[in-house]
């Protein structure tokens, strides 16, 4: 058995001051104490395994490629959410981060030509920009600001339309850090 403790608070606002643009920002940190397993430290790109786990997408053998997230094309966003750390996923004891997204118009909604049935769902992907900074550690101390890790790239998303009637999740996101 482990004995440990574990503690996160996350923070987590937008605003809506420009039309038709959302400034989000989420700030997060963690603490644990004790012999923490390696399935439940903090991860600086995605949920750890537990959290994933917990999850029915991930953790049902066949629901999605295994590849997809052997190769990081497929990751729970959780912990750190950097998402340009996927290959290099670090973990620790403690986490200090934030994320900032810019969603704003898509430029696809100004073309003037109308397809039926292909505008509307083209036109119905929402483009952002993000900036990730963060780092996960196991040493008593706070790292140094040279150390900590950021990112930065443009996020598509797409609602499925009437999905979210049958699944608690309707969203495909696609990342490029």
């Amino acid at each position: 058995d482990f004995d440990y403790n574990k503690s996160y608070v996350e923070l987590k606002g937008s605003w809506n001051g420009i039309p038709k643009h959302t400034l989000s920002l989420r700030i997060m940190g963690g603490y644990s104490s004790g012999l923490v397993p390696l399935q439940d430290k903090f991860y600086l790109a995605s949920s750890s395994p537990l959290e994933e786990f917990d999850n029915p997408w991930y953790r049902s053998k066949g629901t999605l490629p295994n590849d997809w997230r052997k190769k990081s094309h497929l990751y729970l966003p959780g912990g750190g959410n950097l998402r340009g750390y996927l290959n290099q996923n670090l973990s620790g004891n403690k986490l200090l981060g934030f994320n900032f997204k810019w969603e704003f118009p898509n430029p696809l909604s100004y073309i003037p030509w109308n397809i039926p049935y292909v505008s509307k769902e083209l036109n119905s992907i929402k483009p952002d920009l993000f900036f990730d900074f963060g780092n996960v550690w196991d040493s008593k101390r706070v790292p140094k600001f040279n150390d900590f890790f950021s990112d930065a790239g443009l996020g598509l998303s797409y609602k499925i339309p009437y999905l979210d009637q049958a699944l608690l999740e309707n969203q495909i996101r696609f990342d490029f850090p």
